[in-house]
């Protein structure tokens, strides 16, 4: 007859070993990232390289617009003229410093920086500012969105499940995760930025008149319901952690081999062998 067994993973028993349901440090795992990113030549690499193919040089705008849809509504255009005066609007637009709101970064250097610090940070905040009739972009580094001091702890009153117990911002009612407000749909209402040296907080409205102006870019997600994103590097940091200590001992080990004086002298009955080669090879067999 059939043999009946409940499924989890394993084939061999014990073969995993127990599975490990993880919270996750987000501040520890960006903390490590940027030491990681700053210290190890192959994760810096790795990073500046993924955001080379991923943005380019530049980025540029395709407009297709849909005669269909326009039409319908009435609006007749030359799609030709609208297409290239756009597209040129874009380009001179995306090379100068206008986009960004402190006037020192074009957007394609705006476009890098936000795809490269989401891969090292995890996730990082976007603001756009209305400054006259120019839409100006704002980045606020992942450090700063947390949890404000002043908020009241409660159950957790969610449609959604969660933790049993939970962090709440008095004045609105919603939850705050990890310096992001969410309402019971888990939509992200507002984000909590750390200004200054004290307990001073800024509240950062994700929408204004029902248009989106503050988002979050993540470098990737641990589950489906975390406000905050997971480094790129966090697969990998024990591992170039083993690498950076082989490395520099290896290299230690050579030069302090190539400090000692030491040289072979072989005599008339010799045969010009290297009588170290024997115990190298022995030494290689045990590793």
């Amino acid at each position: 007859g059939a043999v009946y067994a409940v499924y989890d993973g394993e084939t061999s028993l014990g073969e995993m070993g127990p599975p490990i349901a993880y919270s996750v440090d987000f501040t520890t795992l960006r903390t490590r990232s940027r030491q990681l990113y700053i210290e190890n030549p192959l994760c810096q690499t790795v990073v500046n390289r993924f955001t080379e193919w991923v943005v380019g040089k530049n980025l540029r705008l395709q407009a297709e617009p849909q005669n269909a849809i326009l039409v319908a509504k009435g609006i007749k255009i030359d799609t030709e003229v609208f297409n290239n005066r756009l597209e040129a609007l874009w380009t001179l637009y995306a090379n100068s410093k206008m986009a960004d709101y402190a006037n020192q970064q074009t957007l394609t250097q705006l476009t890098k920086e936000a795809h490269r610090e989401s891969k090292i940070a995890g996730d990082m905040l976007v603001v756009l500012r209305v400054v006259g009739t120019t839409v100006k972009i704002q980045h606020i580094d992942a450090r700063h969105v947390s949890n404000p001091p002043n908020l009241s702890i409660g159950p957790v009153r969610d449609k959604i499940a969660g933790d049993s117990m939970s962090f709440y911002y008095t004045p609105t009612g919603n939850r705050v995760r990890n310096g992001v407000e969410i309402d019971d749909k888990g939509e992200h209402v507002a984000y909590h930025v750390h200004v200054g040296n004290g307990l001073e907080y800024i509240r950062v409205k994700a929408r204004y008149k029902g248009f989106l102006m503050a988002y979050m870019i993540y470098g990737k997600k641990n589950a489906i319901d975390d406000t905050r994103g997971m480094t790129l590097l966090s697969v990998v940091m024990e591992t170039a952690k083993k690498l950076d200590r082989y490395t520099a001992s290896a290299l230690a080990g050579a030069e302090v081999r190539q400090d000692i004086p030491m040289f072979i002298e072989h005599g008339p009955q010799s045969n010009n062998e290297d009588p170290l080669a024997g115990r190298r090879v022995k030494a290689l067999s045990r590793m």
